[in-house]
């Protein structure tokens, strides 16, 4: 699976690198906070499935879907972004 930036770059490589933080930052302040939250614990900072289950009382299962929810959001809001 790929990791939250790297999904970033794939989506948005030929701008430059200035608009690509613009529009990431802009998708992502329009996401549920709970999706910041697990992108932030999962992919930035490392955690584990299990440890995220643990800090947030979530299932382990759950943290997986919300995470792809979360991914699949912020895919979607930099190609509405992109458009506009």
């Amino acid at each position: 699976m790929q990791d939250f930036e790297s999904v970033f770059t794939e989506l948005i490589g030929k701008q430059d690198e200035t608009d690509d933080q613009q529009l990431v930052q802009l998708a992502i302040n329009q996401i549920p906070a709970l999706y910041k939250e697990l992108l932030t614990l999962r992919d930035l900072e490392s955690y584990s499935y299990k440890e995220i289950e643990e800090i947030t009382h979530l299932t382990e299962s759950q943290v997986k879907v919300y995470l792809f929810r979360a991914r699949k959001a912020i895919k979607e809001k930099i190609l509405e972004l992109e458009t506009v």
